[in-house]
């Protein structure tokens, strides 16, 4: 569902981004005229949103603009979510490792001016309600942040980025 439970007032990462900006209208857009009416991120892909308004509740003249990638993460409660996994899944980690590499790809391919003054903003996905690890999370944005870019070259895929942020609501032991 798009937004997952932002209609019914829950406060996962996902649903503050939306109370904050106008985020859900863009996801409801994807949903009903890209969609036709149905919704679902493939395990693999993501979608790109451009140019999503964030606004300040204290000063709402002053709005930031930010470009927004939704994906979906396993669900390892087994219950509701789009992909469910178990925490046993021997692929897990690398299965995660390859949706956390789609998203630098796609940011690093939608982004504007080669990624200049670009700033990732990262969150801890599937570790609210879908109880994955925030340490394991880290510690995978991490390897792929340091991996080349380029092989040859050896540049670091962090090289890309001017700013990038981690944002958990959860303690990082």
């Amino acid at each position: 569902m798009p937004g997952s439970l932002f209609p019914y007032g829950a406060s996962t990462q996902e649903e503050t981004i939306c109370y904050n900006s106008n985020t859900y209208r863009a996801l409801l857009d994807f949903k009903y005229q890209m969609f036709d009416g149905g919704f679902m991120i493939p395990e693999f892909g993501c979608l790109y949103i451009k140019n999503v308004k964030f606004y300040q509740l204290v000063n709402p003249n002053v709005n930031k603009n930010v470009d927004i990638i939704d994906a979906a993460c396993y669900d390892l409660t087994e219950v509701h979510g789009l992909h469910i996994k178990s925490k046993e899944d021997k692929d897990l980690e690398s299965c995660t490792k390859n949706k956390f590499e789609t998203i630098i790809g796609f940011e690093q391919a939608n982004s504007n001016d080669n990624g200049e003054n670009s700033s990732l903003n990262l969150g801890s996905i599937g570790c609210g309600a879908f109880q994955k690890d925030i340490k394991t999370i880290t510690e995978l944005w991490e390897n792929i942040l340091s991996s080349p870019l380029n092989e040859t070259l050896k540049t670091k895929q962090h090289r890309a980025f001017e700013e990038i942020w981690l944002r958990s609501g959860k303690m990082i032991n």
